[in-house]
């Protein structure tokens, strides 16, 4: 009787991950557009790419996914790929870096 339950957990725990993984990169390719508009960048591809995911915990001491994205953007028309790293805590932001573009690190609070 415990082997269905422990199964229908298992399944329902990764039906969930994999969503939140899904709703957590259409947030980090929202922010991406939206920092590419906002320097006159061209987000190529239209996408972000999913590197790594670790487990971390918020500010308050919950547990939590930490993301690792990267994306491609160009400054030329897309003659030249220049790469970005987006790091997302949960669904929030934590940092974005633009190289070449924004001095330094965009943190967020």
């Amino acid at each position: 009787m415990l082997e269905p339950l422990l199964f229908l957990f298992i399944l329902a725990l990764i039906v969930w991950v994999w969503f939140d993984t899904l709703r957590c990169q259409e947030i980090a390719r929202g922010i991406c557009k939206h920092i590419c508009q906002q320097h006159r960048l061209q987000l190529l591809d239209d996408t972000v790419t999913l590197r790594k995911t670790r487990i971390a915990r918020t500010p308050k001491g919950n547990l939590c996914f930490k993301r690792y994205y990267s994306f491609d953007f160009s400054d030329d028309g897309g003659e030249t790929r220049i790469q970005g790293l987006l790091i997302m805590r949960d669904i929030q932001l934590e940092m974005i870096e633009v190289p070449e573009h924004i001095q330094g690190t965009i943190m967020a609070k």
